[in-house]
């Protein structure tokens, strides 16, 4: 694994909440690792909707009416911290979801069973509720 690859595996207890600061706030989600240790990452406000957007695809392929219209990726300023602005989420065998995150340059892996994905796609549901009631 490179540098500038993090993995932390099977990962529970994911969370999502906001993060507020001057220059419009960030997403924070994480969870446990598989050696039950808390990571976190920021995400950017579209990030988090295209995370929703792209689980809602895997986990009720059916249900398409749900997704909605995604925002602009916003200019940041480059010496705020990296922040995650990209994902790739993939079906892997036996049930297991993998989400990567991609944030200019590296790249951070977990993966997820499918009652935890259920979980996070709730999270990142009611986050995109809450903000879009704030506008």
């Amino acid at each position: 694994m490179d540098a500038n690859e993090r993995a932390y595996g099977y990962t529970t207890n994911w969370f999502v909440m906001n993060r507020l600061g001057a220059h419009g706030g960030s997403i924070v989600v994480g969870g446990i690792d598989m050696r039950g240790e808390r990571w976190t990452r920021l995400l950017s406000h579209r990030a988090a909707h295209m995370l929703w957007f792209q689980l809602t695809l895997l986990l009720f392929p059916e249900r398409v009416e749900w997704l909605a219209p995604m925002d602009t990726l916003p200019i940041r300023d480059s010496k705020l911290p990296t922040i995650t602005n990209q994902f790739i989420v993939e079906r892997l065998e036996g049930g297991v979801i993998e989400v990567t995150g991609i944030a200019n340059g590296s790249r951070w892996t977990a993966k997820l069973l499918e009652a935890d994905s259920l979980g996070l796609w709730a999270a990142l549901k009611n986050h995109s509720a809450s903000a879009a009631s704030q506008t």
